[in-house]
């Protein structure tokens, strides 16, 4: 890595002479370069006290009408673009100022919010010197701003900002096979009815066989005790739900 130059007269002349040299004839090498790769009209008129003529490039007549066409512009449109060494470090400079600027508010923006949290969770104002005290009424004053401004706006946009509460899930409704097939049968994939399918599952299911068999024996000892029909109708019970009261008869 080389080291930066000084930007400073060289005082010997040994050391001077061969920079001209060198830095001459780089700076007509990156002249032939632009003017190749943008195709552009340029050249390079570099005087030395030391030598009778300057070192002229490409050409003098070609620098000749150069000039006499610059000469012959207006004074704004020559300076339009005209760029000194004192003119572009000041240029340098300016940006390099409106940048930190710009980097200092924003700096300041984020401590003067900090210390306005700290401001609500209970911190002392006391604490704080004259200059952030400023900066937070300003700051403050901006809020009350934007709070004004959004007070001012359509209802539609002020609704619009307002973020709607999540959608609760929807629950699928439960369905019961049982309950289905009974109210109403319908057929399979082979077209036959499934009703078969639902009385082979009640055979499976142990509690409704035993309350069967169980009203099936209460049903047989009074035909055996000689009991009328008439009567026998009466005992049944009117609601099937109470014999088979796991089973939803529509």
């Amino acid at each position: 890595m080389t080291n930066r130059v000084k930007l400073a007269f060289i005082t010997d002349n040994a050391a001077r002479k061969t920079t001209l040299r060198k830095r001459r004839a780089g700076m007509i090498k990156k002249i032939s370069e632009l003017s190749t790769l943008c195709d552009i009209e340029a050249g390079i008129v570099i005087y030395n006290p030391g030598e009778v003529t300057p070192t002229v490039w490409p050409s003098y007549v070609y620098m000749k009408q150069m000039f006499k066409r610059f000469l012959s512009m207006s004074i704004i449109d020559r300076s339009q673009k005209m760029v000194t060494y004192e003119g572009y470090i000041i240029q340098i400079i300016t940006k390099e100022t409106e940048t930190n600027i710009t980097e200092k508010k924003n700096n300041d923006k984020k401590e003067i919010q900090e210390i306005m949290n700290q401001t609500f969770e209970g911190n002392d104002l006391n604490e704080l010197d004259m200059t952030r005290l400023n900066l937070l009424s300003l700051l403050a004053d901006d809020k009350l701003k934007q709070l004004k401004k959004k007070q001012n706006w359509p209802r539609g946009q002020q609704m619009a900002l307002i973020p709607r509460p999540p959608l609760s899930p929807v629950l699928a409704p439960e369905i019961i096979e049982v309950e289905e097939g009974i109210g109403a049968p319908t057929n399979g994939e082979d077209g036959e009815s499934s009703i078969p399918m639902i009385i082979q599952e009640l055979m499976n299911d142990q509690c409704f066989m035993e309350t069967t068999a169980e009203h099936m024996e209460l049903l047989l000892s009074k035909d055996v005790e000689g009991t009328s029909s008439s009567k026998n109708e009466e005992d049944l019970p009117k609601d099937l739900n109470e014999v088979f009261p796991h089973i939803y008869f529509p």
